[in-house]
């Protein structure tokens, strides 16, 4: 609250009319919280997880963002929306293997235009943090050294 700051972090999420959610959860410094639900399952995920079907859309400070998890950046209409309204893009991606499948980390975000504002590395566990202030991300990541890296770590 002190510092103003949004979270989001992937979670599962239960859904009380059948499989769980891949979702991401979005607290605000007021206390406020939502949750965004992947909408773009990748083959096999549908077998444990049920797709979202919102937009992803959420605003801070003033700035309508769109947000992506995983598979949604490989969806063209996920990305047209943002290019559409012109709205910066963060994206939050595992580093590690899941489910059978090895992830690319490389969670960032982009700004309005769609140039590439903040890139993790995608074998090392970290955070992305960005500042956005009148629709501009300035941004920044910071390794989590006492976490193992991908290369160490198993299912």
């Amino acid at each position: 609250m002190a510092t103003n700051t949004v979270v989001i972090a992937g979670c599962p999420l239960h859904n009380p009319n059948g499989k769980p959610y891949i979702a991401a959860v979005i607290c605000f410094p007021s206390g406020e919280r939502t949750f965004y639900l992947k909408q773009h399952l990748h083959e096999g995920e549908e077998v444990y997880c049920t797709p979202g079907c919102d937009s992803g859309l959420i605003d801070i400070s003033g700035t309508r963002i769109a947000l992506a998890v995983c598979a949604d950046f490989t969806h063209p209409s996920h990305a047209a929306t943002a290019k559409r309204h012109q709205l910066p893009v963060l994206l939050a991606n595992h580093i590690s293997t899941t489910g059978g499948w090895q992830t690319c980390g490389n969670s960032g975000g982009w700004n309005a235009a769609g140039e590439l504002a903040v890139n993790a590395n995608g074998t090392q566990p970290c955070l992305v943090l960005c500042r956005i202030h009148q629709g501009a991300i300035s941004a920044s990541v910071e390794v989590m050294a006492h976490l193992p890296t991908k290369a160490s770590m198993i299912d």
